[in-house]
């Protein structure tokens, strides 16, 4: 049971990485260069054309991932998929940074959630990861 939960765990999370000059991720995609491109015109409209390119990004990286899942690439591409969602926030005067700790916090407390009940329903076989996320869907659902 507990390698299942890991492994989800895991997959809902993802891995950390590195921070660079040690400020948070989202916030950087707020520098001075995004800045002084912004104010050159070499930025999106609104909102609404941060999302096709955030579409663009995505499919990059599923092309990577058929292709051969190299690290570098990967995470070159996920940066650019951050990237592009950080900007997206900007768009909507949403802060990146607060947001994701906002996000991580509703993930923690629904997980805490999720191994209350799988404790209780589980009769030491384990639960695998269909009925975690089912127990996730559930959680969702109640709050």
């Amino acid at each position: 049971m507990l390698r299942s939960r890991h492994r989800w765990h895991r997959a809902k999370l993802g891995s950390s990485t590195s921070r660079p000059n040690g400020k948070p991720a989202p916030a950087s995609a707020e520098n001075p260069t995004a800045s002084s491109a912004a104010r050159t015109g070499f930025d999106w409209s609104d909102a609404s054309s941060v999302f096709a390119k955030l579409e663009e990004e995505i499919i990059e990286i599923r092309a990577e991932l058929d292709r051969n899942m190299d690290p570098d690439a990967l995470e070159d591409e996920m940066g650019d998929i951050l990237f592009t969602a950080a900007n997206l926030a900007r768009k909507l005067d949403v802060d990146p940074e607060a947001a994701l700790r906002r996000a991580t916090a509703k993930f923690e407390r629904r997980f805490r959630r999720v191994e209350a009940l799988a404790a209780a329903r589980t009769t030491g076989t384990g639960t695998g990861l269909e009925a975690l996320d089912a127990l996730w869907q559930e959680v969702k659902r109640d709050e």
